[in-house]
């Protein structure tokens, strides 16, 4: 029971690969003259196909020795009126914010709620078990207390992984703010798109420009 017990623990760790630059697909340079010496990757973060918004990371690899600095960037949508694609900006994207705050907060909470109560369970099985020498009330107690362990244990591995890969989702670090790349380094940035309701966004296409005036467009499948 034991060595099952610390199987139970070393899991969650098992599932969860290193931290690594690239999380999502590389990009694709469809410039006629591509300048940028610029891997870019991007990957939804949040989103499903029943919400009204996608939340996508991208991620600036400088492959350079020098600094690359980043005058305007632009995600091409192409005719919002026919797409109905928009990039979420200004109010919508404080009110996105605040309101995916709350969701959450909530979710946590359910969660370490249902955590506890799993580990609390588990622990009056377990010692109705020894004191009724039962095996198999110890047994499901400790199963029970078990579980409840390893989902906290996962859910804090979990959020420890995300923390290394995700970036601050703070206005300064979205995608249209100017922003410089440091040599052999890398960036990640974010955009909010609104779409509607049952799609999903699978491409991706990146418009970048320097402070020189060097472009590149990129295409990234998501």
């Amino acid at each position: 029971m034991k060595h099952q017990f610390l199987a139970f623990l070393t899991f969650p760790f098992l599932l969860i690969a290193c931290a690594s630059t690239h999380q999502g697909r590389e990009a694709r340079q469809i410039s006629p003259q591509p300048s940028l010496p610029l891997i870019v990757s991007a990957v939804t973060i949040d989103g499903s196909p029943q919400d009204s918004f996608q939340l996508i990371e991208v991620t600036l690899e400088n492959v350079s020795e020098d600094w690359v600095r980043i005058h305007q960037s632009e995600v091409v949508l192409g005719d919002p009126a026919a797409t109905k694609l928009s990039v979420a900006t200004g109010k919508d994207l404080s009110d996105w914010a605040s309101a995916m705050a709350s969701r959450q907060q909530v979710n946590q909470y359910n969660s370490e709620l249902a955590q506890a109560g799993l580990i609390i369970v588990g622990v009056v099985l377990a010692a109705a078990g020894q004191r009724e020498s039962s095996q198999t009330l110890t047994h499901l107690g400790a199963g029970a207390a078990g579980v409840g362990t390893v989902w906290a244990v996962a859910d804090a591995t979990t959020n420890s992984y995300e923390a290394a890969h995700k970036i601050n989702k703070v206005p300064e670090n979205h995608l249209y703010r100017p922003f410089s790349v440091p040599g052999k380094m890398f960036l990640r940035r974010w955009v909010l798109i609104n779409k509607p309701v049952n799609k999903v966004i699978s491409q991706l296409v990146v418009q970048l420009e320097t402070v020189s005036g060097e472009r590149n467009v990129y295409e990234i499948g998501l």
